[in-house]
């Protein structure tokens, strides 16, 4: 499976005037088209390790209350005559988009049906309910942590940014940024966790970063108050090598949690942060708001484990890695971040078992760098 980055397809599209939230962000230096393929781009570092780069999403959860409320009022003015069906449209497709009803995949699916809804009963919206409902389904592919799954994901928002209905009114906007925002965590999920995808695409790391910076300043400038572009671009700085991009990268996800308390990528991306910065008590305590919220992702053990690892506590750490290891098995970098586990736990076997397989499903040159990075990762 590959993914189109053709620019046309990519959505490389003339950048907005940023916003005053985007001008706020000290963005990376720009890189250079074509880099050598372990070269470390010149601004954007090499890929960090994988619990810097979450996208999380729980699994399980089901409608509040006051959310069956909203679906039921929506879909009864949907059903009921004019004038009250056209807003109604415009107010499913907003309901559909919202991170509450994205944040497990029994919702996704509740999402979907209401834009399916929205294509019988509003037609004139028909086209821009079918494209919100692609990027419902796309964004669930990416939670796979699967390379295939994130491929072909990324293709499928490729399609969805490619259309210029977002340079329009409300809901239009609105759905192109949120297909921005996904496809900039989609294609930073590519370089850090599935770099063979892109190489069989013939897309430099580098390029994919650059793209995916420019994707998340798109989609906070069609919708500065969706949590969703700012989380993306708080992603993207946690690759950056400039001196001031952990600081942004974490005011980035503390503004998204104020547009959006419930949205778990940014708290994530919060948690990834503090850990990168050397707070892995802090990070902890994210992670656990995170897994009490009921996420059974990959992620969100990952980002738990980091910092048992960090703490000291490998045994608690490894059951996290195994645990994020059954729901994703062919993520490398899991498997790189137990092998650094298990070796500051002394235990050399299990380190040259997990590096091997790393090895097997990211590639020697890469895996070896970054395993070098993860031993490493504040050892003094």
């Amino acid at each position: 499976m590959t993914v189109i980055l053709d620019p046309k397809k990519a959505g490389a599209i003339t950048r907005p005037e940023p916003t005053p939230e985007a001008a706020t962000v000290k963005r990376p230096r720009r890189a250079a088209a074509e880099l050598a393929s372990m070269e470390k781009p010149a601004g954007l570092a090499a890929p960090k390790p994988a619990a810097t780069h979450p996208q999380v999403q729980p699994h399980s959860g089901h409608p509040a209350p006051t959310l069956n409320a909203k679906l039921a009022a929506v879909r009864a003015a949907l059903a009921g005559g004019e004038p009250a069906r056209r807003a109604a449209a415009t107010q499913s497709l907003h309901l559909a988009a919202s991170y509450v009803m994205r944040r497990s995949g029994s919702l996704r699916r509740r999402a979907a049906s209401l834009c399916d809804e929205v294509s019988e009963y509003a037609p004139e919206l028909g086209e821009l309910a079918v494209r919100l409902r692609s990027v419902l389904t796309a964004e669930g592919a990416l939670h796979e942590l699967d390379p295939d799954s994130s491929a072909a994901a990324c293709a499928e928002l490729a399609v969805a940014v490619d259309d210029q209905s977002g340079s329009g009114e409300e809901p239009h906007r609105a759905v192109a940024a949120l297909a921005h925002a996904t496809l900039a965590h989609g294609l930073v999920q590519l370089v850090v966790h599935f770099p063979a995808q892109l190489a069989e695409a013939q897309v430099p790391k580098a390029s994919a970063l650059e793209h995916a910076l420019v994707l998340a300043e798109q989609a906070i400038a069609l919708a500065p108050t969706l949590a969703d572009g700012h989380a993306a671009l708080g992603r993207v700085l946690l690759c950056s090598d400039d001196a001031e991009a952990l600081g942004d990268s974490e005011a980035l996800f503390t503004h998204a949690l104020t547009l959006d308390a419930e949205h778990d990528p940014a708290l994530a991306g919060l948690a990834a942060a503090q850990t990168s910065r050397g707070e892995p008590e802090q990070a902890l305590a994210t992670a656990e708001r995170l897994l009490a919220r009921g996420n059974t992702v990959p992620h969100a053990y990952l980002l738990r484990a980091v910092a048992e690892g960090e703490l000291g506590r490998f045994d608690a750490a490894m059951r996290d890695l195994e645990r994020a290891m059954r729901l994703a098995p062919r993520a490398g970098l899991l498997h790189l971040e137990a092998a650094r586990v298990a070796r500051r736990a002394h235990d050399e076997a299990a380190a040259q078992a997990f590096a091997a397989r790393a090895n097997e499903l990211l590639g020697s040159d890469y895996a070896a760098q970054v395993l070098a990075l993860l031993a490493a990762h504040r050892q003094a």
